[in-house]
């Protein structure tokens, strides 16, 4: 789901593996569990140099939102008689 609510968007995945003990490390003994990553300048990690441009972290939060509206079963929703909005767009309306 997280590839393609990427792709969607037009952005780049990578299957990664993560060393860093997340949470996810221990959810995934009882149920699916996937992470979203953003690449950080330099692939600076976990390192007080660390930095992602908003561009990117908005990205990601985007692409975290659509897997939960997904998920949630959202389908389209109407802001008023013209126009039909995605879960996504309808939600960012909402909080304009």
């Amino acid at each position: 789901k997280i590839e393609a609510a990427a792709s969607a968007r037009g952005l780049n995945t990578r299957r990664m593996t993560s060393g860093a003990g997340q949470d996810a490390q221990m959810m995934a003994r009882i149920c699916p569990t996937a992470m979203i990553f953003v690449p950080s300048i330099k692939g600076i990690s976990h390192n007080p140099r660390e930095y992602t441009p908003d561009e990117g972290c908005v990205a990601g939060a985007n692409v975290f939102l659509d897997v939960v509206i997904e998920m949630a079963g959202v389908q389209k929703r109407r802001l008023n008689d013209d126009i039909l909005l995605t879960g996504a767009e309808y939600f960012a309306e909402l909080v304009k």
